[in-house]
Parts: C-alpha cells; sequence; structure tokens
C-alpha cells in the first residue's frame, strides 16, 4: 500500500485530471495578471491624452 498522504497527492499530479485543474488554475492567474496589466496601461494612455487636452471615451 502507498502513503495515503503522498498517493493522492502524487495521483492528482500524474492523473490528466490533475494537469487540467493545473493548467486551469494557471491560465486563470495568467489572464488575471494580463487584465489587470491591460486595464493599468489603459488608464495611464486616457491620464496622458486627458493631459493632452484631447479626452477620448
Amino acid at each position: 500500500m502507498a502513503d495515503p498522504v503522498a498517493g493522492p497527492a502524487l495521483g492528482s499530479f500524474q492523473s490528466p485530471g490533475g494537469v487540467r485543474w493545473w493548467v486551469i488554475g494557471s491560465g486563470v492567474w495568467l489572464g488575471l495578471a494580463a487584465f489587470s496589466f491591460l486595464a493599468s496601461w489603459l488608464t495611464s494612455r486616457r491620464k496622458i491624452l486627458v493631459e493632452d487636452g484631447r479626452v477620448v471615451a
């Protein structure tokens, strides 16, 4: 018998389901990071446009 604690943990990494959840989790984190980066970039661009006197909706 395998270690009851290490068995499921190792199995989740080796099974397709565990890999799929890991990929989904990474994709969610990457998506959030990209979204926050885009949001900050757009707001900084909008501030520059407002400072130049050209307000773009």
